[in-house]
């Protein structure tokens, strides 16, 4: 990948890491689509998940760092 068309963020596995979490606080549900890296100078190769509101028709997508993540955000089993 050449400098010029370098995204700000690059995905850092290849597994499926589709999961269901629930902010501790807010209760609302977030599905994580998958682990980045943030590629932004100040912050180059901070790993981050990408993740969306769950069950919204026009769901809002969000980056956070990963121990941020884990720490405001439970996972969720759905059966």
């Amino acid at each position: 990948m050449d400098g010029k068309n370098k995204n700000k963020f690059e995905t850092v596995s290849g597994r499926d890491c589709m999961k269901v979490y629930r902010h501790k606080k807010t209760r609302n549900l977030y599905l994580q689509l998958d682990e980045v890296k943030n590629c932004t100078n100040a912050n180059d190769g901070q790993k981050m998940f990408f993740y969306t509101e769950y069950g919204k028709e026009n769901p809002m997508k969000f980056v956070r760092e990963v121990s941020e993540f884990l720490e405001k955000f439970e996972e969720v089993k759905l059966s």
